[in-house]
């Protein structure tokens, strides 16, 4: 496994983040950053249009992702919260 790391900080540099890994031929976005969480729709928005899939914490899945996961969800402890199988190459 190879990991690809890109740095944001704008909804702009995000695009370019974004276009990098797709030139960078990843297989998946790790959102795991709460600036990525914040830009979700965005990311999501992105990823998509290279049928990439992004898993990230939370709000990630409600966005579009691939999955998301958290501890605490609607007073309910889990693990992930589910799989979105259409986002999956």
């Amino acid at each position: 496994m190879t990991i690809v790391e890109v740095e944001f900080s704008s909804e702009s540099e995000l695009d370019s983040a974004v276009a990098k890994l797709i030139g960078q031929r990843v297989d998946v976005i790790y959102a795991g950053a709460t600036i990525a969480a914040n830009m979700r729709g965005r990311l999501i928005e992105l990823a998509n249009r290279s049928r990439l899939p992004v898993v990230g914490a939370g709000l990630m899945f409600e966005a579009g992702g691939l999955f998301a996961y958290t501890a605490f969800i609607g007073g309910v402890a889990a693990g992930l919260v589910a799989v979105r199988l259409v986002h999956a190459r």
